[in-house]
């Protein structure tokens, strides 16, 4: 219905292009399991282009649309080139990031620059949506970066960040690595929030308990 109503309105406004990347957005969710809907999702930021060729989301849109159908030269390119119409836009980067990172052979180097460029300009991620971050944590995860891991959920958990993340395994991560270079403040502060999840709420508290001895020859055995 939803989506519907969306075509109405761009039917009815054609230059309002602020339907069309709603649009883009509601009809990406679709395409993760109906990847057809890529090619739809292009065509309408293509005609949306046409009105405000200036708008800088809808080329990170169509660059994610593009990534979609594996043409991913074309989705790098206009990720880039969103990038250069505002360069001071945190998701643009984040975008940029994206795209390579779903390239063989991209550059680590690279990708890290421009998500660092995007946390620097956004570092409490507030234009950022929530699929953003989890995205992000995969990419960071596929590249072996845990500190960047920790680093982040540490962020969410003192509220310097607004957005926090669903998967668990990522505080586990950060806990790891906590507990690997022994700095027992942080690995409290997971620990603190893991010991909310019933299924680890002994485990925890008896971490806990370690982490405040500081018994790192005991933790070290767990």
């Amino acid at each position: 219905v939803l989506i519907e109503g969306a075509e109405e309105v761009i039917a009815r406004e054609p230059y309002d292009v602020r339907t069309s990347i709603r649009l883009a957005e509601m009809l990406q969710e679709r395409a993760r399991q109906n990847p057809e809907l890529f090619k739809r999702i292009e065509e309408i930021l293509r005609n949306a282009i046409k009105k405000a060729p200036k708008r800088q989301e809808l080329y990170y849109h169509l660059a994610f649309s593009l990534a979609g159908q594996e043409r991913q030269k074309e989705s790098v390119e206009t990720a880039r080139y969103a990038v250069e119409l505002s360069p001071r836009v945190a998701r643009s980067h984040y975008y940029l990031a994206l795209m390579m990172a779903f390239q063989k052979n991209a550059s680590k180097e690279e990708i890290m620059r421009e998500l660092a460029i995007a946390e620097e300009l956004d570092p409490k991620f507030n234009s950022f949506q929530q699929g953003d971050m989890e995205s992000m944590m995969l990419i960071y995860k596929s590249m072996g970066n845990l500190p960047k891991i920790a680093e982040l959920i540490t962020k969410s958990l003192r509220k310097e960040s607004e957005r926090g993340f669903a998967t668990r395994e990522y505080y586990e991560y950060a806990l790891g690595y906590y507990l690997g270079i022994r700095d027992a403040e942080k690995a409290k502060e997971v620990a603190i929030f893991l010991k909310e999840i019933a299924s680890m709420k002994e485990d925890m508290e008896v971490l806990i308990d370690l982490l405040d001895k500081k018994a790192w020859d005991i933790i070290k055995k767990l």
